[in-house]
């Protein structure tokens, strides 16, 4: 991460050899594990987590980059087939997973100690394994995405089960019902709280009207060919039966993404590979809204890093969709280039969209392209100001951190963990406080850019979005790199 050295593996993962281009000298690290996910750096880089396989037994060792990529510590893991590993955040836990023929998550601090092991299959029938794991931002909850079409949240304070996410294919959901607690498809109306508008805001991928039977010269500037639509009917989500005679089923939770303040997580089922849930985590986690495609699934989604909840996606066509808790809005990049993957840059005003054999990186534009006048788009595009984390190397961190030195290594191993931290988010307990901040800090911002919780009133009785936009900017520079 410094690049200043480069990893090479040998054939079979029989080692990992470290070049460094500062001062040529090489070293190795033995034993890695033949798996996808074997090695990660901590958030600052200054140490690598390695899965190894010894004796037949998984290991797990953590080097020191700095000092000329020693080993620091070695442990044995509870695993019986690891097959990949994600250190936190905040850099103070590591969680080292099973294959899919296991359904084993370890919990270990920065220093290598054994914290938990959760099993997935505990006190239910079998089944196949961890398809995903995810962190939240602040590193209290682990996402964990099963082959069993659910998403389970674990908490930081004793690594249990807050909930069970459900994703249900085979019953149609009621935009104005939703989801119960425990994820089961609500029927009944007779519960007038259940009554609510739109309790989950359904979006589904359709045709622009706007562009039907219309001449090239009559098409507004801007205008796409596919948009989204509000769904005022219960929908059944399209699904995929995958053939249980080929290897890795395309079924399971492939995808779990927390928005950079933690409030939303983003999963995708790979069975419906064409949806995207999308979930508020408060008190308790809830599911608000649901974007359904048609004309592909999702190939890739990132949350824009700078913004509360700014969710870009891409399906392999010519358009890129965005979703915010106000609405969602469907852009054109250009013809003959199809979205294969995409991801921002850290200020959060562009993004760079790849596809099999080009690139193009596109700017999002906050002025009105009509004169001075504010367009009624611009709301969509601007955020309140994520918060700031807590940065690492603070005194209340455990384990390692890129500010440690050998001596202060063993005396972090022996700080007690802070219990008083909440198993959910900060912000879920001090609402208040947080508007209060975001008022002094931004004095003159609009209150119609702050998110709503529920969609507008205008959303409801199935109005649609416009499919043209000032917000993306249409002169963006493409850029062209054959392969």
């Amino acid at each position: 991460m410094d690049s200043r050295h480069i990893l090479t593996t040998c054939d079979y993962f029989l080692r990992i050899t470290v070049w460094s281009l500062s001062n040529t000298s090489v070293s190795y690290m033995k034993y890695p594990k033949a798996c996808p996910k074997n090695l990660a750096f901590s958030p600052g880089g200054r140490y690598l987590c390695l899965l190894e396989r010894r004796d037949l037994q998984d290991c797990m060792s953590i080097f020191d980059c700095q000092l000329e990529w020693r080993l620091v510590v070695n442990v044995q893991l509870p695993t019986k087939d690891s097959c990949g590993l994600e250190w936190s955040p905040d850099g103070r836990y590591i969680a080292v997973y099973d294959s899919c023929l296991y359904d084993t998550v370890a919990i270990f601090t920065a220093d290598g100690r054994h914290l938990h092991t959760f099993s997935m299959s505990k006190g239910e029938n079998y089944h196949l394994g961890v398809k995903s794991i995810a962190w939240s931002p602040s590193g209290q909850l682990l996402a964990i995405g099963g082959f069993d079409q659910k998403c389970r949240i674990l908490n930081h304070a004793n690594w249990s089960c807050l909930v069970v996410l459900q994703h249900p294919l085979s019953k149609p959901i009621a935009p104005q019902l939703g989801l119960s607690p425990t994820g089961e498809v609500l029927e009944s109306t007779l519960n007038s709280d259940s009554n609510r508008s739109y309790r989950v805001a359904i979006y589904q991928e359709e045709a622009s009207e706007q562009l039907a039977g219309n001449p090239p010269s009559a098409t507004p500037a801007g205008a796409v060919g596919r948009n989204y639509s509000i769904v005022s009917k219960p929908i059944q989500i399209p699904c995929l039966k995958p053939d249980p005679k080929k290897p890795n089923p395309k079924i399971g939770v492939g995808l779990c993404l927390f928005s950079p303040t933690g409030r939303y997580l983003v999963t995708r089922v790979d069975n419906a590979p064409g949806t995207l849930w999308v979930w508020r985590a408060g008190l308790r986690f809830s599911l608000i809204s649901i974007l359904t495609h048609t004309s592909g699934p999702v190939l890739s989604a990132a949350w824009d890093p700078q913004s509360t909840a700014r969710l870009a996606l891409c399906i392999g066509t010519d358009v890129v969709f965005m979703w915010t808790p106000q609405g969602c809005v469907a852009v054109e990049v250009g013809a003959h280039f199809s979205v294969r993957s995409l991801s921002w840059n850290f200020s959060g005003d562009a993004l760079l969209l790849k596809s099999s054999d080009e690139f193009c990186l596109c700017y999002l534009d906050h002025e009105s392209t009509a004169g001075n006048e504010p367009s009624a788009l611009d709301e969509f595009w601007i955020a309140p100001t994520s918060r700031v984390m807590r940065r690492l190397g603070e005194s209340d961190d455990v384990g390692l951190t890129d500010k440690t030195t050998d001596e202060a290594f063993l005396q972090n191993a022996m700080i007690e963990e802070d219990t008083d931290t909440s198993d959910m988010p900060r912000w879920a307990r001090n609402c208040e406080v947080d508007k209060q901040r975001e008022k002094e800090n931004h004095p003159t911002r609009s209150a119609s850019s702050q998110f709503s919780k529920s969609p507008p009133t205008s959303l409801r009785s199935g109005w649609k979005y416009p499919v043209t936009t000032p917000a993306f900017h249409r002169g963006a520079k493409t850029l062209a790199a054959k392969k």
